[in-house]
Protein backbone atom coordinates (compact mmCIF):
# COMPACT_ATOMS: atom_id res chain seq x y z
CA UNK A 1 0.00 0.00 0.00
CA UNK A 2 1.38 3.41 -1.00
CA UNK A 3 -0.35 6.52 0.33
CA UNK A 4 -3.90 5.32 -0.23
CA UNK A 5 -5.88 8.45 0.62
CA UNK A 6 -9.61 8.72 1.37
CA UNK A 7 -11.71 11.89 1.23
CA UNK A 8 -15.02 12.61 2.95
CA UNK A 9 -17.48 15.43 2.17
CA UNK A 10 -16.57 18.81 3.67
CA UNK A 11 -19.82 19.07 5.60
CA UNK A 12 -18.87 15.93 7.55
CA UNK A 13 -15.37 16.87 8.69
CA UNK A 14 -16.34 18.33 12.06
CA UNK A 15 -16.22 15.02 13.94
CA UNK A 16 -13.90 12.11 14.46
CA UNK A 17 -15.07 9.22 12.31
CA UNK A 18 -15.12 5.49 12.58
CA UNK A 19 -12.61 3.27 10.85
CA UNK A 20 -11.82 2.78 7.18
CA UNK A 21 -10.56 -0.78 6.88
CA UNK A 22 -8.57 -2.67 4.26
CA UNK A 23 -9.39 -6.35 3.91
CA UNK A 24 -7.37 -8.77 1.76
CA UNK A 25 -8.75 -12.27 1.37
CA UNK A 26 -8.58 -15.27 -0.91
CA UNK A 27 -11.64 -15.64 -3.12
CA UNK A 28 -12.40 -19.07 -1.71
CA UNK A 29 -12.48 -17.57 1.80
CA UNK A 30 -15.04 -14.87 1.04
CA UNK A 31 -17.58 -16.56 3.32
CA UNK A 32 -15.09 -16.47 6.20
CA UNK A 33 -14.47 -12.71 6.27
CA UNK A 34 -14.60 -11.24 9.75
CA UNK A 35 -13.23 -11.89 13.18
CA UNK A 36 -13.85 -11.78 16.89
CA UNK A 37 -11.55 -10.58 19.61
CA UNK A 38 -13.02 -12.88 22.25
CA UNK A 39 -14.60 -15.65 20.22
CA UNK A 40 -18.26 -15.98 19.47
CA UNK A 41 -20.05 -14.13 16.69
CA UNK A 42 -17.80 -12.96 13.89
CA UNK A 43 -17.83 -9.27 12.90
CA UNK A 44 -17.06 -8.00 9.43
CA UNK A 45 -16.18 -4.47 10.50
CA UNK A 46 -13.43 -3.89 13.04
CA UNK A 47 -14.45 -2.86 16.49
CA UNK A 48 -11.91 -0.92 18.61
CA UNK A 49 -10.93 -4.24 20.19
CA UNK A 50 -10.43 -5.94 16.82
CA UNK A 51 -8.47 -2.94 15.57
CA UNK A 52 -5.87 -3.64 18.24
CA UNK A 53 -5.22 -7.08 16.73
CA UNK A 54 -2.97 -5.69 14.02
CA UNK A 55 -5.83 -4.69 11.74
CA UNK A 56 -5.05 -2.47 8.76
CA UNK A 57 -7.18 0.63 9.31
CA UNK A 58 -7.28 4.42 9.28
CA UNK A 59 -9.76 7.04 10.43
CA UNK A 60 -10.64 10.71 9.89
CA UNK A 61 -9.46 13.13 12.54
CA UNK A 62 -11.51 16.06 13.71
CA UNK A 63 -11.72 18.86 11.11
CA UNK A 64 -9.89 16.74 8.56
CA UNK A 65 -11.52 15.74 5.31
CA UNK A 66 -8.73 13.35 4.28
CA UNK A 67 -7.34 10.18 5.86
CA UNK A 68 -4.28 8.27 4.71
CA UNK A 69 -3.81 4.54 5.02
CA UNK A 70 -0.26 3.96 6.28
CA UNK A 71 2.25 2.65 3.74
CA UNK A 72 2.69 -1.03 4.45
CA UNK A 73 3.69 -4.34 2.88
CA UNK A 74 1.64 -7.45 3.54
CA UNK A 75 3.04 -10.90 2.88
CA UNK A 76 0.72 -13.49 1.36
CA UNK A 77 1.75 -16.99 2.36
CA UNK A 78 -0.77 -19.02 0.37
CA UNK A 79 -1.11 -19.22 -3.39
CA UNK A 80 -4.53 -18.18 -4.66
CA UNK A 81 -6.73 -15.46 -6.15
CA UNK A 82 -7.01 -12.51 -3.78
CA UNK A 83 -9.39 -9.57 -3.48
CA UNK A 84 -8.91 -6.24 -1.73
CA UNK A 85 -11.93 -4.55 -0.10
CA UNK A 86 -12.09 -1.20 1.64
CA UNK A 87 -14.76 -1.49 4.32
CA UNK A 88 -16.57 1.47 5.86
CA UNK A 89 -19.11 0.71 8.57
CA UNK A 90 -19.68 4.22 9.91
CA UNK A 91 -22.94 5.53 8.36
CA UNK A 92 -21.48 9.04 8.30
CA UNK A 93 -18.79 7.86 5.87
CA UNK A 94 -21.07 6.46 3.20
CA UNK A 95 -19.90 9.10 0.70
CA UNK A 96 -16.17 8.56 1.25
CA UNK A 97 -14.12 8.06 -1.92
CA UNK A 98 -10.56 6.93 -2.63
CA UNK A 99 -8.75 10.13 -3.56
CA UNK A 100 -5.35 8.79 -4.62
CA UNK A 101 -2.66 6.22 -3.91
CA UNK A 102 -2.01 2.74 -5.19
CA UNK A 103 -1.57 -0.87 -4.26
CA UNK A 104 1.26 -2.90 -5.75
CA UNK A 105 0.88 -6.65 -6.12
CA UNK A 106 3.95 -8.81 -6.63
CA UNK A 107 4.25 -12.57 -6.98
CA UNK A 108 7.36 -14.44 -5.78
CA UNK A 109 8.59 -14.58 -9.39
CA UNK A 110 7.77 -11.00 -10.41
CA UNK A 111 4.99 -8.54 -11.13
CA UNK A 112 3.10 -10.59 -13.71
CA UNK A 113 -0.46 -11.43 -12.62
CA UNK A 114 -0.94 -15.05 -11.63
CA UNK A 115 -2.98 -15.80 -14.75
CA UNK A 116 -0.21 -14.49 -17.02
CA UNK A 117 2.83 -15.91 -15.25
CA UNK A 118 2.55 -19.42 -16.83
CA UNK A 119 2.40 -17.82 -20.29
CA UNK A 120 5.91 -16.42 -19.83
CA UNK A 121 7.26 -19.96 -19.44
CA UNK A 122 5.21 -21.08 -22.44
CA UNK A 123 6.57 -18.32 -24.68
CA UNK A 124 10.10 -19.00 -23.44
CA UNK A 125 9.67 -22.67 -24.39
CA UNK A 126 8.28 -21.72 -27.81
CA UNK A 127 11.17 -19.30 -28.42
CA UNK A 128 13.73 -21.97 -27.62
CA UNK A 129 11.85 -24.42 -29.85
CA UNK A 130 11.94 -21.98 -32.77
CA UNK A 131 15.66 -21.39 -32.22
CA UNK A 132 16.30 -25.15 -32.31
CA UNK A 133 14.09 -25.47 -35.39
CA UNK A 134 15.99 -22.63 -37.06
CA UNK A 135 19.34 -24.26 -36.30
CA UNK A 136 18.08 -27.55 -37.72
CA UNK A 137 16.75 -25.80 -40.84
CA UNK A 138 20.05 -24.00 -41.48
CA UNK A 139 21.98 -27.22 -40.93
CA UNK A 140 19.81 -28.95 -43.52
CA UNK A 141 20.22 -25.97 -45.83
CA UNK A 142 24.01 -26.13 -45.49
CA UNK A 143 23.86 -29.84 -46.16
CA UNK A 144 21.67 -29.82 -49.26
CA UNK A 145 22.30 -26.43 -50.86
CA UNK A 146 24.48 -27.95 -53.59
CA UNK A 147 21.76 -30.43 -54.51
CA UNK A 148 19.22 -27.60 -54.64
CA UNK A 149 21.58 -25.56 -56.80
CA UNK A 150 21.90 -28.44 -59.25
CA UNK A 151 18.15 -28.71 -59.51
CA UNK A 152 17.98 -24.96 -60.12
CA UNK A 153 20.51 -25.06 -62.96
CA UNK A 154 18.74 -28.08 -64.39
CA UNK A 155 15.44 -26.18 -64.36
CA UNK A 156 17.09 -23.03 -65.69
CA UNK A 157 18.58 -24.97 -68.60
CA UNK A 158 15.23 -26.55 -69.29
CA UNK A 159 13.57 -23.12 -69.16
CA UNK A 160 16.15 -21.60 -71.49
CA UNK A 161 16.40 -24.32 -74.14
CA UNK A 162 13.16 -26.23 -73.78
CA UNK A 163 15.14 -29.49 -73.58
CA UNK A 164 15.94 -31.34 -70.40
CA UNK A 165 18.77 -33.92 -70.24
CA UNK A 166 16.80 -37.19 -70.03
CA UNK A 167 19.60 -39.39 -68.73
CA UNK A 168 20.09 -37.14 -65.70
CA UNK A 169 16.31 -36.85 -65.27
CA UNK A 170 15.63 -40.59 -65.27
CA UNK A 171 18.43 -41.58 -62.90
CA UNK A 172 17.51 -38.78 -60.48
CA UNK A 173 13.86 -39.80 -60.45
CA UNK A 174 14.70 -43.47 -59.90
CA UNK A 175 16.94 -42.57 -56.99
CA UNK A 176 14.26 -40.29 -55.51
CA UNK A 177 11.65 -43.04 -55.78
CA UNK A 178 13.90 -45.59 -54.13
CA UNK A 179 14.85 -43.24 -51.27
CA UNK A 180 11.35 -41.96 -50.57
CA UNK A 181 9.03 -44.82 -51.51
CA UNK A 182 11.12 -47.90 -50.86
CA UNK A 183 13.54 -48.65 -48.06
CA UNK A 184 17.07 -48.18 -49.36
CA UNK A 185 18.42 -50.32 -46.56
CA UNK A 186 16.53 -53.29 -47.99
CA UNK A 187 18.38 -53.06 -51.31
CA UNK A 188 21.67 -54.79 -51.81
CA UNK A 189 24.89 -52.81 -51.95
CA UNK A 190 25.31 -53.45 -55.68
CA UNK A 191 21.80 -52.17 -56.43
CA UNK A 192 22.39 -49.00 -54.43
CA UNK A 193 25.71 -48.50 -56.24
CA UNK A 194 23.94 -48.98 -59.58
CA UNK A 195 21.38 -46.30 -58.69
CA UNK A 196 23.67 -43.82 -56.99
CA UNK A 197 26.74 -43.96 -59.21
CA UNK A 198 25.12 -42.57 -62.40
CA UNK A 199 23.59 -39.69 -60.50
CA UNK A 200 26.87 -38.95 -58.72
CA UNK A 201 28.79 -38.96 -62.01
CA UNK A 202 26.23 -36.75 -63.69
CA UNK A 203 26.21 -34.39 -60.69
CA UNK A 204 29.98 -34.06 -60.98
CA UNK A 205 29.67 -33.48 -64.72
CA UNK A 206 27.06 -30.77 -64.28
CA UNK A 207 29.09 -29.07 -61.55
CA UNK A 208 32.11 -28.91 -63.86
CA UNK A 209 29.91 -27.77 -66.72
CA UNK A 210 28.30 -25.00 -64.67
CA UNK A 211 31.59 -23.67 -63.32
CA UNK A 212 33.18 -23.87 -66.77
CA UNK A 213 30.28 -21.90 -68.22
CA UNK A 214 30.54 -19.34 -65.45
CA UNK A 215 34.27 -19.01 -66.03
CA UNK A 216 33.74 -18.46 -69.72
CA UNK A 217 31.07 -15.85 -69.00
CA UNK A 218 33.42 -13.98 -66.64
CA UNK A 219 36.17 -14.01 -69.24
CA UNK A 220 33.80 -12.53 -71.84
CA UNK A 221 32.72 -9.82 -69.42
CA UNK A 222 36.33 -8.91 -68.63
CA UNK A 223 37.18 -8.64 -72.33
CA UNK A 224 34.10 -6.48 -72.96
Amino acid sequence: FEKVTFRRPEDLHNFTSGLVQAIIFEVEDRELIGGSAYGGQRAICCTPDLAKLDAFTTSFSLDKDMAILPSRSIEITKTGMYNLYFMICDPNLKDVVVEEGKTIWKNPTGYLPGRMAPLMNFYAFMSISFVILGIFWFSQYARFWKEMALWYFDYAEFNETGVRPRTFFLTSEVLELVENVGAVSDISGKAILFLVLPVALLDAFFILWVFKSLSATLNKLQVA
